[in-house]
């Protein structure tokens, strides 16, 4: 079974995403910041995370920068989920490593778990 981090730090749409990819066959683990997420991305071992990238203690920004350079995570697929859409912030995660941006309010549940399905399967 394939693994996905979700990284994210609204409780309500961590949990709505998790059931949506878990209904999908996939096994899910949560993290509320970047800095429990990076850990546990090291120890859970993820086909793919998702980011969000306003959060507390740790953004997305540096957790992303963190995954990148360490050689345990830097070849996991991170798509960007966040309400960030200006195209700066864009260029930077893109830049720094994210294969997507996506911007939560502009995504479907069930594009989302297309997405997760197609940057697990490569």
């Amino acid at each position: 079974m394939k693994k996905v981090l979700i990284i994210e730090d609204e409780e309500n749409l961590q949990k709505l995403y998790q059931l949506k990819i878990e209904m999908a066959d996939f096994e899910v683990e949560c993290a509320n910041n970047g800095i429990e997420g990076y850990n546990k991305s090291i120890n859970f071992k993820p086909d793919l995370i998702l980011l969000d990238l306003m959060m507390p203690k740790q953004n997305g920004f540096d957790t992303l920068e963190q995954l990148k350079k360490n050689n345990k995570t830097k070849n996991i697929p991170v798509i960007i989920l966040s309400n960030l859409g200006h195209e700066n912030d864009i260029e930077m995660v893109m830049e720094l490593g994210a294969k997507e941006h996506l911007v939560k309010s502009q995504i479907e549940l069930d594009e989302l778990v297309n997405k997760v399905k197609l940057y697990t399967s490569k």
